[in-house]
């Protein structure tokens, strides 16, 4: 995501972990009261953050649009990929009135059928992500992930969410232990790296 972001802003990477990190956090939080985990907000933010600043929406509308594509696609049933490419293409003017979750957003807001369609596309990038915003954004999505969070679904994944949350903290030290092993060991066989060879020319050798 930082990378993405970077790219398109022509900023650099470092400056953009922190903007990342953020917006991690806000997910995390917003989930707790929403459905679906973090690991959902944030593979959808994936997704759609090339698009999203492609298009030149800020880090809040970025935010926003994750978390109610995330509710908006799983209130109509669909898969968060799918959800993701018709976002992308609906904002680069690619959008077709069929398409599974775009068709719903932009057909709610007006742009439904063939005339609807074109409509769109022929407006400009900046119009379009406007229009887009507009449609994702509606107090009726926000109703439905309120709604879906109270349930059991919901219920159940921010349950499954603190337990993902958790495993993460509780193996986050191993790994960070793992890393600086596997990073000596690197270091070890560059500084050996004739004798190394040496070795497996030997054990070669008797092998054969």
């Amino acid at each position: 995501v930082a990378g993405m972001i970077a790219l398109t802003r022509k900023t650099h990477l470092v400056d953009e972990l922190k903007n990342a990190d953020m917006l991690v956090d806000n997910l995390s939080r917003r989930a707790a009261a929403l459905p679906g985990t973090t690991a959902e907000y944030v593979h959808m933010l994936g997704m759609i953050t090339k698009p999203i600043m492609d298009a030149k929406l800020s880090m809040k509308d970025l935010e926003d649009l994750t978390v109610n594509a995330v509710v908006a696609a799983k209130a109509f049933g669909i898969a968060g990929d799918v959800a993701a490419r018709d976002v992308d293409q609906a904002l680069r003017g690619q959008y077709h009135s069929v398409d599974p979750f775009a068709g719903k957003v932009l057909g709610s807001i007006g742009y439904a059928g063939e005339v609807g369609r074109r409509k769109y596309n022929q407006m400009t990038a900046e119009k379009r992500a406007s229009e887009f915003k507009r449609g994702l954004l509606q107090p009726q999505i926000a109703e439905l992930g309120e709604a879906q969070g109270k349930g059991f679904k919901g219920v159940l994944s921010t349950l499954q969410d603190a337990w993902q949350r958790f495993m993460g903290a509780v193996t986050k030290p191993v790994f960070e232990h793992l890393i600086e092993v596997i990073k000596a060991m690197n270091a070890w066989l560059d500084v050996n790296k004739k004798t190394v060879e040496e070795l497996a020319a030997s054990i070669g050798g008797v092998l054969l």
